[in-house]
């Protein structure tokens, strides 16, 4: 049976993934947005060369660490040869979340501020806007 997490038992899990050095900030961001990449990977196998051409992803991004998992699975799906055009509406602010927007830009993610007016043409819509239990109003 899969255990399911309310978003204070996942934060509780976070800090303590930190607070015991088992793994910062940043190696948690890594593992989710990589983590991301193989459930697209297992339930789409064939997003390898040459269908992977025909696959396209449009990935949101929010100014949290959310976005920050975000950021790093737009960079691992570019770098696997997927077309990602990543929308970032909001400026980043945590310093974790900073670092994986320069991972991206690296890698040569195309950014852009507001989303296509159709969103027709992706193959996957992702959502990295708010993470674990948004508790202020939406801007």
């Amino acid at each position: 049976m899969t255990e399911i997490l309310t978003s204070d038992d996942m934060r509780s899990l976070e800090r303590a993934a930190i607070a015991s050095g088992r793994a910062s900030g940043l190696e948690l961001m890594e593992r989710a947005g990589a983590a991301v990449v193989e459930a697209i990977a297992e339930a789409w196998p064939d997003i390898r060369p040459p269908a992977v051409a025909l696959r396209h992803a449009m990935i949101l991004c929010g100014p949290g660490n959310n976005g920050g998992d975000a950021l790093v699975m737009a960079a691992e799906l570019h770098q696997a040869g997927i077309a990602v055009d990543l929308c970032m509406p909001l400026e980043v602010k945590p310093a974790d979340a900073r670092w994986a927007l320069d991972m991206a830009r690296v890698a040569g993610v195309a950014m852009t501020a507001a989303p296509p007016a159709s969103l027709e043409s992706y193959t996957w819509l992702v959502d990295g806007m708010f993470g674990i239990g948004l508790t202020r109003p939406l801007e």
